[in-house]
């Protein structure tokens, strides 16, 4: 069996569950292999998929729902005959149905959805005035987070080695909640905060926000960053956490600390990368 695994991670949280569920995966002796839908052209997504036993998809949840880049993925994805479907999401407490979001949309396309599952992790959303704590602390998420997500990492793996579903969270209940969440979020929540990023004069002129945003939203303009085209961003936090001098404000304040990832090894993958 062979899983390709295509996902987005703002901050890193999807990125080190994907890592970690397919570094599981091969030492089963099953082979598994994480992809970032960052920069990847249909050709080679297309590919992948053909030469797939089972296809993963993977993503944070924001207000219940997808960030809209996975969504563009999922509609670009080939039409299959009866492949099997893993998607998981990464959230901070609760998304109602946000690991099964697109199943029927999914379904249509011939993907069969064998297992589904919600990982929280720590809080990447900072902003002055947003009563949610941010941590950059690593031996806090380790005990807090990461201990639990790699357990119900082992139960996944192990499902997806012995062909057993496994989907959670896949209620009426749970999309009902979501539904109350997703309309508001979609169509006001979203636009209000891609329009609260700002640039201080902090800014060093690095460029590491513009290189690493991930929908191009960020210029260099006079040695300065500076925000354009700001209704395609995803508000994944990456260029106002990551910046190394706290230049990138929200509601013109910078709230701290920033978050830095989950762990230290997936943040340098990723200031390293300039993607998750």
């Amino acid at each position: 069996m062979r899983l390709v695994l295509f996902y987005f991670s703002g901050t890193g949280n999807t990125r080190y569950i994907a890592h970690h569920l397919c570094n599981r995966l091969n030492e089963s002796g099953y082979t598994a292999k994480a992809v970032s839908i960052e920069g990847i052209n249909f050709t080679d997504a297309q590919e992948l998929i053909d030469n797939a036993s089972a296809v993963g998809l993977a993503w944070p949840i924001y207000g219940s729902d997808l960030p809209n880049n996975m969504k563009q993925f999922i509609k670009a994805m080939p039409v299959v005959e009866n492949k099997p479907l893993l998607t998981f999401c990464t959230q901070m407490l609760f998304s109602g149905d946000g690991a099964v979001v697109m199943r029927h949309e999914l379904e249509k396309k011939g993907y069969v959805q064998k297992w589904a599952l919600q990982f929280n992790m720590p809080n990447n959303y900072v902003a002055a005035g947003v009563p949610l704590k941010s941590s950059a602390d690593y031996a806090l998420h380790e005990e807090k987070y990461l201990k639990t997500a790699r357990k119900k990492i082992d139960i996944l793996a192990d499902s997806i080695i012995k062909k057993k579903d496994h989907i959670k969270q896949a209620t009426i209940f749970n999309t009902l909640l979501a539904m109350s969440q997703r309309p508001f979020y979609k169509y006001i929540g979203h636009n209000m905060v891609t329009k609260m990023f700002g640039v201080n004069d902090q800014c060093t002129g690095c460029k590491l926000c513009a290189q690493m945003c991930p929908m191009n939203v960020i210029k260099m303009e006079d040695d300065k960053a500076v925000y354009v085209n700001q209704e395609k961003c995803l508000a994944c936090f990456r260029c106002s956490n990551f910046c190394p001098v706290s230049a990138i404000t929200v509601l013109n304040k910078v709230k701290q600390p920033h978050y830095k990832g989950p762990d230290e090894e997936t943040y340098k993958a990723i200031i390293t990368n300039r993607k998750a």
